[in-house]
């Protein structure tokens, strides 16, 4: 799944924001290494924790999933 938008993005936006894994990982209360993988592509199945991801860096859902 590497080079999945949605995980290209969502790593983009955070650091763009001037945001650690660490802290996004801490506002959704699940453990950073959680974060690593949805960013590396290599899990993105719990959508639910997406929305406050979009939330918390202030994103319509369109700009993490399709990059506009």
């Amino acid at each position: 799944m590497l080079g999945c938008p949605l995980a290209t993005h969502l790593s983009k936006e955070r650091k763009k924001r001037g945001m650690t894994v660490k802290q996004i990982a801490k506002y959704l209360g699940l453990p950073p290494s959680t974060l690593f993988t949805w960013e590396n592509g290599a899990n993105l199945r719990n959508f639910n924790y997406l929305k406050q991801i979009f939330l918390k860096l202030e994103l319509p859902l369109s700009r993490l999933v399709l990059g506009e």
